[in-house]
């Protein structure tokens, strides 16, 4: 599907903000395959030697993967402006992609998504749906780019704020408006300028955050004073005057005081004439070359003029699952058991060992600074946009057990297929720790995770190396351990260095006890150790 823009100055401005959706709920939620619902263009008005920003969102059910395609009209040649398919993604998480530079022209750009890791999609070149518009690129107007707004989250909870304030030693000012595009309603209009906004939003949904950006600046300005040039004028001709007659007084004087001195002395006559003629264009020249250098200073003066730049910029924001009520489960017979197990069919992780650090990047630099980290590939990883040789990800620090939000280099992370025969779930509240084969729940064990102030991270990990024991402290043995995030192990409950069950401990099993780990009987422990894999994915929630 294509949609057409006009190529009226109004309706091309209107274009640009418009949010393309796929309106077919009832088809998708019979189908499951994920559609492209919205793509929002983030800049009114780019021209010649810009680029664009487009923000894109699905709907689905399940991890979904795009292409995305830019085609300039004039030489019909299309660009595959992701290098093939990104890695899988939350479809509540919405992808922003950046074009390459801009020529003049007009451009379409198509959207391409697929459930993730699905080999066999719908549409033999490689996709499920699509999704297509068109944008126009104006001439260079000689004024430089437009003003952004970097670094900009797309995906909040209810209750998170929402904010834009000067970075960087950036003097803008902002208004904004927000739009509820499932509701199709205003939500708040602010209209005056401020140097910093916000907002909190109160509810699930998909939200337009339009922001007008300004920035005055002060530009020097080298202007001549007419008035100081007409004075000058008349002030130089009086100088002159003055010249003439010293000149002629001095040259008097002169002459007078050599005649008595060397009248005898026809030779030193001639060094008399010499001298007085030389004496005078001296005089003469000092004056004229005084007089042009005053003249030409004070006729300068610098003003500054102030210049005023404007952009309008468009955000999609996604609070908590926006499509948490159009997307509709699969529905199984009466006859049925339904099965809480999660199937992840792939993952995306660090593309280093499991136990080294990746670090994470204020911004796609390397030289930015670190505002968190990770442990190598056993840690799930969201993609949220890219960024030139980097990805903007979301993930759990590792140090702060908070989620994170900033830049790795592309080199850093893979997408893995986790093991589909296993799957384990972790519930913090009710201190319990499911197996299921298939859909099957097989086991259920119960556990003791981390205390309050030594939690256990909450998030989708993958089963890593093991070990027959290790010893904690100078008293304490733990068995049978297999690690998911590092340091974070599925382990036995404590025993002494004799082998001893330490009794306190175990009856602690139900409750929060451990520094983070996840501690069982040692006989449920050792069944993990035995039979589950490696890859096998562990999702641990509240």
């Amino acid at each position: 599907m294509i949609i057409s823009v006009k190529k009226t100055a109004k309706l091309f401005m209107v274009s640009l903000a418009i949010v393309l959706a796929n309106a077919n709920n009832k088809v998708y939620a019979e189908s499951r395959i994920p559609q492209v619902d919205r793509i929002v263009a983030e800049y009114a008005g780019v021209r010649e030697g810009d680029t664009q920003t487009f923000d894109i969102l699905s709907k689905s059910n399940c991890n979904v993967q795009y292409r995305v395609w830019l085609c300039n009209k004039k030489d019909g040649v299309w660009k595959d402006i992701t290098n093939g398919f990104t890695p899988p993604m939350q479809p509540k998480s919405i992808y922003s992609v950046i074009t390459p530079k801009l020529k003049e022209g007009q451009y379409t750009i198509s959207v391409w998504v697929k459930r993730g890791g699905v080999s066999n999609t719908i549409d033999k070149r490689g996709f499920d749906s699509y999704l297509a518009t068109n944008m126009n690129c104006l001439k260079d107007d000689g004024k430089g780019s437009y003003l952004t707004i970097d670094n900009f989250p797309h995906n909040y909870e209810v209750g998170q704020t929402v904010s834009i304030s000067n970075k960087k030693s950036k003097d803008y000012l902002y208004n904004y408006n927000v739009y509820d595009l499932i509701n199709r309603k205003n939500v708040i209009t602010s209209k005056v300028y401020k140097d910093e906004i916000s907002w909190k939003p109160g509810k699930e949904g998909l939200y337009l955050l339009k922001v007008n950006i300004k920035s005055i600046e002060k530009i020097p300005v080298v202007v001549q004073n007419s008035d100081k040039r007409k004075d000058n004028v008349n002030n130089t001709e009086d100088i002159k005057n003055n010249n003439k007659d010293n000149n002629e007084t001095i040259n008097k004087d002169i002459e007078n005081d050599k005649k008595e001195s060397l009248k005898s002395e026809e030779d030193k006559k001639n060094i008399d004439s010499e001298s007085k003629e030389k004496d005078k264009d001296s005089i003469n020249n000092v004056n004229k070359k005084d007089n042009k250098q005053n003249v030409d200073e004070e006729d300068k003066e610098i003003h500054y003029k102030e210049v005023e730049r404007n952009t309008t910029t468009f955000k999609l924001i996604a609070v908590g699952n926006p499509y948490r009520e159009l997307i509709k489960p699969i529905t199984k017979s009466s006859t049925s058991k339904q099965s809480n197990a999660i199937h992840l069919k792939s993952l995306v992780v660090g593309n280093v060992s499991e136990g080294q650090i990746i670090y994470i990047k204020s911004s796609p630099s390397q030289t930015a600074s670190n505002i968190g980290y990770f442990y190598g590939s056993l840690q799930g990883v969201d993609i949220l946009k890219t960024s030139g040789n980097y990805y903007y990800i979301e993930t759990k620090d590792y140090k702060s057990l908070n989620n994170v939000r900033g830049y790795v280099l592309k080199s850093q992370l893979k997408t893995v297929i986790p093991n589909q025969t296993y799957s384990i779930t972790v519930k913090l509240g009710q201190q319990k720790t499911y197996i299921y084969k298939g859909d099957s729940l097989i086991k259920t064990f119960t556990c003791s995770t981390g205390m309050d102030w030594t939690p256990t991270p909450t998030g989708v990990y993958l089963i890593g190396s093991r070990g027959s024991l290790f010893y904690s402290g100078s008293s304490v043995i733990c068995y049978n351990w297999v690690r998911w995030n590092n340091n974070f192990l599925f382990h036995s409950v404590l025993y002494d260095r004799n082998g001893n069950l330490i009794l306190s401990e175990y009856k602690k099993l139900g409750q929060k006890a451990s520094h983070g780990c996840i501690r069982l009987p040692l006989g449920d422990v050792k069944w993990i150790y035995d039979n589950i894999p490696s890859g096998t994915p562990v999702i641990i929630q509240r």
